[in-house]
């Protein structure tokens, strides 16, 4: 058994702070992802369902459904713009099995690549 899993990475790009928020919030939506917060440069998100997990399992429902949050700070830079972000399990059971965790996992090392791509 295996404790919570999360990624955190950080990169600076190109451009202005507003444009950079706006693909942000994009790739946030086209993934139906929920702003639960949006203030200061920092952007938090959550999504999945701790009840459909719990019933079905986490074997059995589709990585979007699993239960996340993430939270994305874009900061100004001289040249450019900073993003930080990470993304973790929400499930609250502090243990996850190995299948379990690594279908976490997966799931956020995707999304990290797939922003960072949204983001470039």
């Amino acid at each position: 058994m295996m404790a919570r899993v999360e990624l955190n990475e950080a990169w600076s790009v190109t451009g202005d702070v507003a444009t950079v928020e706006r693909k942000v919030i994009d790739f946030i939506n086209e993934r139906k992802m929920r702003v639960t917060e949006k203030e200061g440069g920092q952007i938090h998100v959550r999504q999945g369902s701790q009840l459909l997990t719990r019933l079905l399992g986490g074997w059995l429902v589709p990585p979007s459904w699993i239960p996340k949050r993430a939270a994305v700070k874009i900061s100004g830079l001289i040249a450019g713009v900073r993003i930080e972000a990470s993304i973790e399990e929400s499930l609250g059971l502090g243990i996850l099995d190995p299948v379990f965790k690594r279908k976490y996992q997966t799931y956020f090392e995707r999304w990290m690549t797939d922003l960072k791509n949204a983001v470039p």
